[in-house]
């Protein structure tokens, strides 16, 4: 489970702020939920992406990591199209294209930040 569309490696699990998602070692192409992608994405954007595939009939030559089945090819911008499989809601993105989807990642307040001491005093209470 989990190979690549493009070259078919096992994907690495990753992780960052916003969550899980599965990178492949050799081409770079990424595996990302869509819930994810509503986090950082405009509501009217992603509720565009998710209609699309939905209403999508036909199906691209790439499978799903996940389940093996086609996904759908919807148009994110002018020049970006993504791989979605609307049974495991999961997008497909190919190599650098991550990189060039139009991301609004939420910045951390400054405020809510926990210091290294206060970090190091949480973690013992824990024991």
């Amino acid at each position: 489970m989990n190979d690549c569309a493009i070259c078919g490696l096992k994907l690495v699990q990753k992780q960052n702020r916003l969550g899980l998602f599965w990178i492949c070692p050799q081409c770079r192409g990424r595996l990302v939920g869509f819930h994810q992608l509503r986090r950082v994405l405009s509501k009217k954007v992603a509720d565009h992406l998710w209609v699309s595939a939905k209403e999508q009939k036909t199906l691209t030559f790439k499978t799903c990591p996940v389940c093996y089945k086609g996904m759908n090819e919807v148009s994110l911008t002018s020049d970006l199209l993504l791989d979605i499989c609307t049974r495991c809601h999961m997008v497909w993105f190919d190599p650098e294209e991550y990189e060039r989807a139009p991301l609004t990642i939420p910045s951390i307040d400054p405020e809510l930040r926990v210091d290294q001491e206060t970090r190091k005093e949480l973690a013992l209470l824990r024991f």
